[in-house]
């Protein structure tokens, strides 16, 4: 019966001792594939970082091109609008000196229809001072005719054949309107102009 006993001592321990083992492989073993289950998703997860940090700078170098290409518009379009304020400056300046020589047309235009208008207003008053001129000097000499044939008719009726006046005061004494060449009282001395018309 003791060695009954010893025997059954002898199971159990080795039982547990085996148990042990088993449980220590079994933990040890789980411990290995927690560790591995734990290493791959680290390494997924570095995996996972890498590529979310390489496509962080693929989008930051993207960045820096699309900055770099709106830099390069902002050049260009600074440029275009010089070159289209310039052309705006030069076609103002166009159309302004364009104005200025339409007006000068205009008013030289308008010179030229002025002094045309007054030199044919100047000429038709010259015409009409040359009519007037020469119906005074008609009517003058009709005049002059008639004061002529009364001073004659006068003359031959009742003056002498020869009168002596000493100047034309003295002359327009007798005769008001003077005295022509074939008078009896005509001097050639107060003839000033010399047109056969005495102290006119």
């Amino acid at each position: 019966m003791w060695r009954h006993q010893k025997f059954n001592e002898s199971t159990r321990v080795l039982i547990t001792c085996a148990i042990l083992i088993l449980v220590g492989s079994a933990y040890t073993q789980a411990t290995k594939v927690s560790r591995q289950v734990y290493e791959q998703d680290l390494s997924a997860e570095q995996a996972k970082y890498v590529a979310l940090q390489t496509k962080v700078e693929a989008a930051q170098q993207e960045l820096d091109d699309s900055m770099d290409e709106v830099e390069v518009l902002r050049v260009e379009a600074d440029e275009k609008a010089k070159l289209q304020i310039a052309e705006a400056e030069k076609q103002a300046l166009q159309l302004v000196k364009e104005a200025e020589s339409k007006a000068d047309t205009i008013v030289s235009k308008a010179e030229d229809e002025a002094a045309s208008v007054a030199q044919s207003q100047l000429n038709e008053a010259k015409e009409e001072a040359a009519d007037l001129i020469a119906q005074a000097e008609q009517e003058a000499s009709a005049l002059k005719a008639a004061a002529a044939n009364e001073s004659s008719s006068y003359s031959a009726a009742a003056a002498p054949t020869s009168q002596k006046f000493q100047n034309c005061t003295d002359l327009r004494g007798t005769y008001p309107g003077g005295v022509s060449s074939d008078h009896a009282a005509y001097q050639p001395s107060m003839d000033r102009d010399k047109d056969g018309w005495a102290c006119e």
